[in-house]
């Protein structure tokens, strides 16, 4: 510490650090001499010292302006003030009125110049480096990233960021440390070292693509790739501390062998691991972070691996549920065809062992052959992810339909084959989940800003997934009560109840009988539960004997077999009947409440029961006990409360939530996004029920009746409907010759030839009619005025998905001209994306605000945010469809204004169920 060194003699507890009286005294000398006013003239060098003093006294309020005031007993840095080696230099030319060049001002003070005194003031120059540690960087200071980028990876060394601000505590106890001997030399050694501020435009750049939210930061970066490796503590620590963490991760990653590594995103999630190009595969890297798994995926030993029954998971094998054999070659069966259409693709492939391949196949290929083409070297495809592409994207085995081409796969492609660590793992890098971040407005960072349109913990899963869960929670129940209850009872219950496994448990435990009674599991009388058995006459064989009467067809039947087909009501039919009855119910979407086909007995047929009925071995039995199955898995997934089916098309994923209503979910199939508590497309701030009355509405002839009841009337005589197309008010009906007066709708004949009788005003006969066609009028009037503002976002949105699709074009264009990079345009990219976030809950604000009522409480309030919320958007699309020529300050600042509303908006949105 300065100070403490000033009042100890300049001394303190390491003997490097000695510092005689002498020095001490001189540093006091110079601190005084700083606080005095000093002319600045050209030829102040040729008058004595102690006329220059006296000078400065005098006439320095003339040359130059007053000089921070520094105390030699309480001295600080760091603070925008200089520090004393800018003292001992003399580098104070920004005070300077007349721009002349400054003069050292140490030999100014100290007088004559000596070798021995030249060394001395060496000494001091290096002594005062120790005591402070000045804001400087080590190296491209004023290079921009893209430079650095290129001459890292020159250096083959991995990139050092440093982003830091302009007058923080942190950031100067952060200069401490990186001026430190020790962790100058790790850091020239093995990082290539760049430092950049928060304000100026590569750290805006940095800032917002690694959505950095706190300062000072230091990132290790991949040169190639631009992605984030690792984040290094910069606060609260001292410099043995982050040396060795800089020593640890050489230690641990060596130079650009980051294949295998793990890396931690914000917020504590965690990402697969980032790919680097290496062509060493003998090392074997582990992660930076200590508190996560150590794991790396590992090639299995056998080419074997069961299949999951689903549709989606046909990229793996295609025979059943047995044990399969890939061949490496199996992919080339998918490995699409030459056309006119298509082109062919170079992939290579890097597996996690290191191992590169190749393969060529063509852009109209699915991604099935290149899980098969994994398969075949001996990986679970289950367990692993394709990583490809920058910024990165992740796709799994539900993907394996989707084409090579609308994937966005180029003519020559690298990717990569990591293991899956978590199921709920983001893109760090995916354009959807854009956290805005901007310096111009602090309030979107606020925790009562957060982005509200995402569900946590949701999943993407198969239906034999479903199928899973709901049997470990059968499982689970039958464990904890007590009695002998079929699995087939528990789940029908479980159905009824929606899945409350609580009020199951409790209800089997209190009054069995009566639980199962109330729902169908058993009949109501004991003495309905047997059938009453219709023998054939005594003269029939002893064969014939034993046969039972169908009561549906009156066919005979082998009483053996009607013990197989017994339902818990015990009523016997044939096997044709009882195959017919579940045949037309699972038609009618109905199999988990089939029930029995006696007359009045509602008991419920169970999948035990469809299963023996359809045991024949022929294929009509084969798919109606398939189509029963599915047909039961979708009315289990319409009543469970956390799942719902995927409304994309051709889509047969379903979604898990733990916790998730009135909130937007995305399958991670088919990207489709939705709201989870009515499968819409989400419509914050738009509720569930005015959401399905508003598409009602816009889909069915409602507003069709309000027209004709506004500008039409109806015959009094035989209420045909007419409408007035002359000047006219005599009117004849074409249907009953009925003449009628259309004002007042009275008889022709009443009226006189002078005037009308009508021109009277009649409360009592015009009140109802008056007020019926005002009411129709005016909601007809409003109607209008929100659909067609609906109408008009709904056609700007598709407008502007054809811009962003021009903007990304042009990106690319830019990128191949090399103009630049992604990471210098990617921000128009994100205004678009946000352009269309936003327009899209600007839509869906206007159904809301239709079925809000004069009396409705906040709808002022509504109405001011949808209003400032409308003008925000417009402007945002305004510069976003002139990118290019305006200033990005004004887009950033459009992003960050429409963004706030548009939380602002939904935030009131989940108030309400709150």
């Amino acid at each position: 510490n300065m100070d403490d060194r000033l009042r100890n003699g300049g001394r303190d507890s390491s003997p490097d650090n000695m510092m005689d009286e002498d020095e001490s005294s001189l540093i006091r000398h110079l601190i005084r001499s700083h606080n005095m006013r000093r002319p600045v003239t050209s030829h102040s060098n040729n008058i004595p010292i102690n006329q220059r003093i006296q000078m400065e006294r005098n006439n320095g309020e003339e040359l130059t302006e007053r000089r921070p005031r520094l105390d030699p007993d309480t001295i600080t840095f760091g603070n925008g003030l200089g520090s004393l080696q800018d003292l001992l230099g003399g580098r104070y030319s920004e005070y300077d009125r007349n721009d002349h060049p400054r003069q050292n001002v140490i030999p100014r003070i100290l007088g004559p110049q000596t070798p021995s005194r030249n060394q001395f003031l060496q000494r001091m120059l290096n002594n005062s480096s120790r005591y402070v540690r000045d804001d400087v960087d080590m190296s491209s200071r004023s290079f921009p990233i893209e430079r650095v980028r290129e001459e890292a990876v020159e250096a083959k060394k991995w990139l050092l960021v440093c982003i830091k601000e302009h007058s923080h505590t942190s950031s100067f106890h952060l200069n401490n440390i990186l001026l430190d001997a020790t962790v100058k030399h790790v850091i020239d050694s093995n990082y290539f070292f760049v430092s950049y501020y928060k304000s100026d435009e590569d750290g805006q750049k940095l800032k917002m693509f690694y959505k950095l939210n706190s300062f000072p930061v230091v990132l290790i970066l991949d040169p190639r790739t631009g992605e984030e490796v690792a984040t290094l503590p910069s606060n609260c620590i001292d410099a043995t501390t982050f040396c060795n963490y800089l020593l640890n991760f050489i230690t641990k990653y060596s130079n650009f062998l980051a294949k295998d590594a793990e890396y931690k995103k914000m917020y504590g999630e965690l990402l697969s691991s980032q790919p680097c190009l290496s062509n060493d595969n003998s090392y074997r890297k582990r992660r930076f972070n200590g508190d996560c798994d150590d794991s790396i995926g590992q090639p299995s030993t056998s080419k074997k691996f069961r299949k999951d029954d689903s549709d989606s998971v046909n990229v793996i094998v295609e025979n059943g549920t047995k044990l399969t054999t890939i061949d490496q070659d199996d992919y080339k069966k998918f490995s699409g065809y030459p056309c006119s259409e298509s082109s062919p693709v170079f992939i290579i492939v890097q597996f996690p062992d290191g191992k590169r391949l190749s393969i060529n196949v063509y852009d109209n290929a699915t991604l099935k052959a290149l899980f098969l083409f994994i398969g075949g070297h001996g990986y679970n495809v289950r367990d692993f992810y394709i990583i490809y592409g920058y910024p990165k994207k992740i796709i799994d085995y539900t993907q394996a339909d989707r084409t090579l081409k609308s994937m966005g796969f180029e003519k020559r492609e690298l990717i990569f084959i990591d293991k899956k660590y978590s199921n709920f793992c983001l893109n760090y890098y995916s354009n959807n989940d854009f956290d805005l971040d901007m310096d111009v407005v602090e309030e979107v960072n606020d925790d009562d800003h957060k982005d509200l349109t995402k569900a946590l913990n949701v999943e993407t899963i198969t239906k034999d997934d479903v199928v899973e869960i709901i049997e470990s929670n059968v499982e689970s129940i039958k464990r904890q009560i007590s009695g002998v209850f079929a699995t087939d009872q528990v789940r029908h219950l479980l159905f009824k109840t929606r899945f409350n496994s609580e009020e199951v448990i409790k209800k089997l435990k209190d009054n069995p009988d009566s639980f199962l009674i109330d729902h169908k599991l058993l009949p109501v009388e004991d003495d309905v539960r047997k059938c009453k058995r219709i023998k054939m006459n005594e003269t029939a064989s002893e064969n014939i004997s034993n046969n039972m009467e169908c009561l549906i067809c009156c066919s005979q039947f082998d009483l053996k077999e009607h013990k197989k087909l017994k339902n818990n009501c015990k009523h016997c039919f044939c096997k044709s009947c009882w195959f017919i009855h579940i045949k037309n119910q699972v038609d009618m979407n109905n199999a988990a409440n089939i029930t029995c086909m006696a007359t009045n007995c509602d008991v419920v047929c169970l999948p035990t029961l469809v299963s023996q009925i359809t045991d024949d071995n022929n294929k009509g039995s084969f798919e109606l006990y398939n189509n029963y199955m599915k047909t039961l898995c979708n009315e289990y997934i319409e009543v469970h409360p956390k799942m719902i089916k995927c409304p994309g098309t051709d889509c047969l994923s379903v979604i898990f939530a733990e916790n998730a209503s009135y909130k937007e979910v995305k399958c991670s199939n088919c990207s489709k996004k939705m709201c989870f508590s009515c499968s819409f497309q989400f419509h914050a701030p738009a509720n569930c029920s005015n959401m399905i009355k508003w598409k009602r509405k816009c889909e069915d002839d409602s507003e069709t009746s309000n027209y004709i009841r506004a500008h039409t009337k109806e015959c009094p005589k035989c209420h045909t409907t007419i409408e007035k197309n002359g000047g006219c008010n005599h009117m004849t009906c074409k249907f009953c010759s009925n003449e009628f007066c259309y004002v007042c709708l009275g008889q022709w004949k009443e009226h006189g030839t002078s005037y009308y009788s009508c021109s009277k005003y009649n409360d009592d006969m015009k009140a109802k009619t008056e007020k019926n066609i005002s009411k129709a009028a005016s909601e007809l009037k409003k109607y209008l005025h929100y659909f067609g503002r609906w109408d008009n976002h709904l056609k700007s949105l598709k407008l502007e998905e054809e811009l962003r699709k021009k903007i990304k074009e042009k990106i690319n264009e830019k990128i191949n001209k090399n103009e630049g990079t992604w990471i210098d345009w990617q921000y128009l990219y994100e205004a678009a994306e946000v352009l269309t976030k936003c327009r899209f809950t600007l839509m869906h604000c206007y159904p809301e605000a239709y079925y809000f009522t004069e009396s409705s409480p906040g709808k002022e309030l509504f109405e001011y945010q949808l209003n400032m919320f409308e003008k925000a958007v417009e402007d945002l699309s305004w510069y976003v469809e002139r990118s290019e020529q305006d200033n990005r300050s004004h887009l950033s600042l459009c992003m960050a204004i429409a963004e706030r509303n548009r939380k602002a908006v939904i935030s009131e949105y989940y108030k309400k169920f709150k």
